[in-house]
């Protein structure tokens, strides 16, 4: 058994603080670590929503492209037979 004075710590009662102080700068890093990990996996979530948005909405835009043309192209052969009914007639 270990004799102190009024104000002194054992060693016993010191490394246990020194433990618990080890042991919650660990958890802080660890969560300090997952909160990065977390907010990377946020942003790369997020940029892939937005890729992934950009993608369908280009998709749209390129599938209303095509169909103006096939409209074009239907509008083009019209305007060739109306064409080819005035010259004969």
């Amino acid at each position: 058994m270990e004799i102190k004075a009024k104000n002194e710590l054992t060693i016993k009662e010191l490394n246990s603080i020194k433990n618990t102080i080890i042991t919650a700068t660990a958890e802080s890093r660890r969560d300090i670590l997952k909160a990065f990990d977390d907010m990377e996996l946020q942003t790369e979530l997020k940029a892939r929503g937005a890729f992934c948005s950009a993608n369908a909405f280009y998709k749209a835009e390129i599938e209303s492209l095509r169909q103006t043309i096939k409209d074009l192209k239907a509008d083009h052969a019209d305007l060739l037979e109306l064409m080819n009914l005035n010259h004969k007639g």
